[in-house]
């Protein structure tokens, strides 16, 4: 079960390309493969920290992990995909203030 994954930027293709994969135990084995040119990484630092993603997928489940990942990406200005409904129900007002928040700061540049 991955942690989440991350997507790069692609000025010749428009379908997304799985850069890294943030996991929790990287030794666990997985039940799939992936293209030889993604990484399995064990800290979201590594993606927050990549210029070249700008899109964050996060299905870890739970609340903890998942929601200082999605801050983090948010606050660190890439998209975010998630279906945590557990993050989002209880989270929601504060996620829609940090994106306000950060809308205003766009708009006044």
């Amino acid at each position: 079960n991955s942690n989440g994954s991350s997507t790069s930027k692609s000025s010749s293709s428009p379908t997304p390309i799985i850069t890294k994969i943030c996991v929790r135990d990287a030794t666990k084995p997985r039940d799939f493969t992936i293209d030889d040119s993604t990484q399995i990484v064990t800290d979201v630092q590594s993606i927050l920290d990549d210029s070249d993603i700008d899109l964050v997928v996060e299905v870890a489940g739970g609340v903890t992990f998942a929601k200082d990942a999605v801050y983090a990406s948010l606050k660190s200005g890439k998209s975010v995909v998630t279906a945590n409904k557990a993050l989002i129900a209880e989270n929601l007002e504060e996620i829609v203030d940090m994106l306000n928040e950060q809308n205003k700061d766009t708009t006044k540049r």
